[in-house]
C-alpha cells in the first residue's frame, strides 16, 4: 500500500538575495575543471594599461572561476582585473580584481573566483587579463597546445588593437558545473537559472554566426542545395538557407557548423527526398540547426527514423524548428551537453522528441502536440533538464521517462493526453517541480519507480521512495 502525505507548506521563494544579470544561484556539488592548457615555457606581459586574453570553448553551462599561471617582479601598486567576455573587445560578462602585489614572485597558479555566469557550451569566450602596471607576466607557450582557442594581445606594441597569436596559448584552467548536478540545494535558484539561461540563449542567437571571421555562405546563391553547402564547408562556417522548399536528406559530418534559415521555419521547408531516411542526420559536435520546417521522414517501410537525428555528438543546438509528419520529430542518441529550445513537434507518427542514452542536455520551451504516441520521451537518460515545455493532445503520454534517472522536470505542461507524466521501469531520483497536468485520463503515473521527488508550489511530496509493483496515479489539476 502506498501512502502519500500532502504537507501544506508554502514553499515561497527559496533564493536568497538578488540574481544579477549573468549570475546564477550556486547549487550543491563541487565545480570541476572544464578547459585547461597548463604548459608554459616562459611568460608575456603587455605593460601598463595593456591586456592579454586567452579564448576558450566551455563544455559546461555554468562558468565558476579560472586559474592563471602568473608572476610579478618587484612590488607593483594597483589592482589587476580578470574578466570573461564573449568577444575579445566586448563588454565584461563578469570580473574580479585583486591587488597586483598578491601575485606570486615566481610562476604559480592564481585563482580568480568571480560571480558564476551562464555560458553557451560550444561557443567561444575569452579570459581577459587587464594589466595595471609593468612587470606582470602570464605564463604561456609559443606553441598551439589548446585547440579550442588562442592567445590575444592588446597594447602599445600592437598599436592598441587586439591581435591574435594563433600558434600560442596562455596557461589557464577554467572551472564549471552543470545547471543540474547530482545534488539540489535551491529549487528557486535552479528555476531562476533556467529562466536566465533561456533569455541568454535567445539573445546570443540574435547574432548571426560567422561574424568573427568564419565564412558565411547562402543556399541557393553559393550552392544549389544544403548538402552541397555542407560538403564545401569548414569548421566554424555558417550556412544560411533562403526561403523556399528543399527536398533533401542531409548528412552533417563536420563539426562546428551553423545551418540556419534566413527568415524562419514558416518560409523555409526541408522535405525528405527519401521518406525512409532521416532528413537531417547529424554525427558531429557543435552543430546548430535553426529555423526550419522539417517534414516527411515517415518511415513508410517500418524504419524508425526522424526529421532530425543527432547521434554520438555533444554541444549541439536545435532552435526554432518545426518537426511534423515524421516518424520521430527529433531523435537524440548518445548526445550530451546539447540544447533543444523553442521547437515544435506535431503530428508525428510516433514521438515528438525522443532522447535516448543521452545526458546533461537542456530541453526547454518546446511544444509537442498531436503526436501518435508520446510528446517527449527520455529513455535510459540522466541529468537532463526539461523546463517550460508543453506536451498536449498526444495519444498516449505527454512526457514519459523510461529507465531514466536524475532528471529535472519543472514548469512543464502536459494536458489532454492519456497520461500526463509517466515514470516507468526503474526511473528514480528524478525531480518534478511545479508541472501542470490536467485533463488527462491519468495525471502523474509511477510504475516500478522509486526515490523520485514531486514538488508543487505550496505543496510538497518528499521522496516517494517505495518501489511500486503496480501502477498508481497521482492526478493533480493545476488551475
Amino acid at each position: 500500500m502506498l501512502i502519500v502525505f500532502f504537507i501544506g507548506v508554502c514553499i515561497g521563494s527559496t533564493t536568497s538575495g538578488k540574481i544579477d544579470i549573468g549570475d546564477v544561484v550556486s547549487l550543491d556539488g563541487d565545480d570541476r575543471i572544464d578547459q585547461q592548457q597548463t604548459d608554459s615555457n616562459g611568460g608575456d606581459g603587455m605593460g601598463a594599461d595593456g591586456k592579454m586574453a586567452q579564448s576558450f570553448t566551455p563544455s559546461l553551462p555554468i562558468l565558476t572561476r579560472v586559474e592563471l599561471l602568473m608572476r610579478r617582479i618587484g612590488n607593483p601598486s594597483g589592482d589587476v582585473k580578470v574578466s570573461i567576455r564573449s568577444s575579445v573587445d566586448g563588454r565584461d560578462l563578469t570580473s574580479i580584481s585583486i591587488p597586483a602585489v598578491d601575485l606570486p614572485t615566481s610562476y604559480n597558479w592564481v585563482e580568480f573566483d568571480f560571480h558564476d555566469i551562464l555560458v553557451i557550451p560550444g561557443r567561444q569566450y575569452y579570459i581577459v587579463f587587464h594589466q595595471c602596471c609593468d612587470y606582470l607576466f602570464w605564463g604561456c607557450i609559443h606553441k598551439d597546445r589548446y585547440p579550442g582557442g588562442e592567445a590575444w594581445y592588446y597594447g602599445e606594441s600592437v598599436q592598441w588593437n587586439w591581435e591574435p597569436a594563433y600558434k600560442w596559448d596562455f596557461a589557464f584552467k577554467t572551472y564549471g558545473r552543470y545547471i543540474i548536478d547530482s545534488k539540489y540545494s535551491s529549487i528557486g535558484g535552479v528555476i531562476s537559472t533556467l529562466q536566465e539561461y533561456s533569455q541568454k540563449f535567445y539573445a546570443d542567437n540574435m547574432v548571426v554566426a560567422g561574424s568573427d571571421g568564419d565564412t558565411i555562405v547562402y543556399v541557393p546563391d553559393d550552392y544549389p542545395s544544403i548538402q552541397e553547402a555542407i560538403n564545401h564547408a569548414n569548421t566554424g562556417d555558417t550556412i544560411i538557407v533562403r526561403d523556399g522548399i528543399y527536398t533533401e536528406n542531409i548528412k552533417v559530418n563536420k563539426s562546428g557548423l551553423t545551418i540556419k534559415s534566413e527568415n524562419g521555419p514558416n518560409l523555409t521547408i526541408v522535405k525528405a527526398a527519401d521518406s525512409d531516411n532521416h532528413i537531417f542526420d547529424v554525427a558531429a559536435d557543435n552543430v546548430s540547426i535553426i529555423g526550419f520546417t522539417i517534414e516527411g521522414a515517415t518511415g513508410e517501410n517500418g524504419i524508425w527514423i526522424a526529421g532530425l537525428y543527432i547521434h554520438d555528438s555533444y554541444h549541439c543546438s536545435v532552435y526554432n524548428n518545426i518537426f511534423q509528419n515524421d516518424w520521430y520529430g527529433v531523435r537524440l542518441s548518445h548526445v550530451s551537453n546539447s540544447i533543444l529550445i523553442d521547437n515544435i513537434a506535431n503530428n508525428n507518427k510516433n514521438v515528438g522528441f525522443i532522447i535516448s542514452y543521452s545526458h546533461n542536455n537542456i530541453i526547454m520551451d518546446n511544444q509537442a502536440y498531436r503526436n501518435m504516441s508520446t510528446g517527449i520521451l527520455l529513455g535510459s537518460s540522466s541529468y537532463n533538464v526539461l523546463f517550460n515545455n508543453t506536451a498536449n493532445n498526444n495519444r498516449d503520454f505527454g512526457i514519459r521517462l523510461y529507465t531514466s534517472s536524475g532528471n529535472f522536470l519543472s514548469n512543464n505542461t502536459a494536458s489532454n493526453n492519456k497520461i500526463g507524466i509517466y515514470l516507468d521501469y526503474s526511473s528514480k531520483n528524478n525531480i518534478l517541480i511545479n508541472n501542470t497536468v490536467d485533463d488527462n485520463n491519468g495525471g502523474i503515473y509511477l510504475h516500478m519507480s522509486s526515490k523520485n521527488t514531486l514538488l508543487i508550489i505550496g505543496w510538497l511530496i518528499i521522496s516517494v521512495t517505495l518501489k511500486l509493483m503496480e501502477i498508481f496515479s497521482l492526478i493533480f489539476t493545476m488551475i
